[in-house]
């Protein structure tokens, strides 16, 4: 996402302010602010995930110091500097694209494919079966909870795996589900690799669950991009 230009001046300006240090004293404090950052996450890395976007603060000091140290070339390019413009401009079209093609089979790449569909689906399947106040929809992952909250009709609560009991990031504080004891629910998960269908921990939480619906959102070439599949559970017992 940086470009390939703007990745090759990073290197190339961050051994410029070493190696000028005394004479770079302005930049030191955009030098410091990145490379905590940078080399904190690296090390961080070697025993734990980092994903990339959580770097992008360190990244923000080190194109300033690059637009202190090169504006000259970057105003008056030559033939490399015009190179990098070109193929960066392309990489940036070809970026935003990739959103708008439907169903594109990115794999957990693709965040966004059948979500808005799905929604609205499971909405009229939870009005079938009295609506909010008496089946509530939870999933088993953040982003899928976020994304069903996103497209559902009303943006009612949705709950994450802090219904059958594991910790759910910020899901831990959006709803209380010992308020929904009693209650059915329909469970709703993704396809993505990441994340773990749970099933037979969430069965110890209800008396039955079973599944509804899958929905196949295909790719032009028939590939599937997203499966969401829809179960029912009945009567929830709490989070323990």
């Amino acid at each position: 996402m940086l470009t390939p230009l703007l990745f090759v001046y990073l290197f190339k300006s961050f051994k410029k302010t070493v190696k000028h240090w005394k004479e770079n004293e302005s930049l030191h404090l955009y030098f410091w602010s990145a490379f905590v950052i940078i080399i904190g996450f690296t090390l961080v890395s070697l025993t734990t995930l980092v994903k990339m976007n959580w770097l992008l603060p360190g990244f923000l000091p080190l194109i300033a110091i690059i637009a202190v140290q090169y504006y000259d070339k970057l105003l008056q390019p030559g033939k490399w500097v015009k190179t990098g413009y070109t193929v960066s401009i392309i990489m940036v079209v070809i970026g935003h694209l990739v959103m708008v093609v439907p169903n594109i089979p990115l794999g957990n790449g693709n965040t966004w494919s059948g979500w808005e569909d799905a929604a609205e689906q499971i909405y009229k399947i939870q009005k079938e079966h009295g609506g909010p106040d008496s089946c509530f929809i939870f999933t088993n992952g953040y982003k899928s909870a976020s994304l069903m909250k996103f497209y559902l009709p009303d943006q009612q609560n949705t709950y994450s795996e802090n219904i059958y009991g594991k910790r759910a990031l910020q899901f831990d504080y959006w709803g209380i589900p010992k308020t929904l004891i009693g209650k059915d629910a329909l469970y709703v998960r993704s396809d993505r690799t990441e994340y773990k269908p749970d099933l037979k921990e969430i069965r110890k939480h209800f008396d039955e669950v079973t599944e509804l619906k899958v929905f196949d959102y295909k790719f032009m070439n028939g590939k599937s991009a997203r499966k969401i599949y829809c179960y029912y559970a009945k009567n929830y017992k709490g989070p323990n």
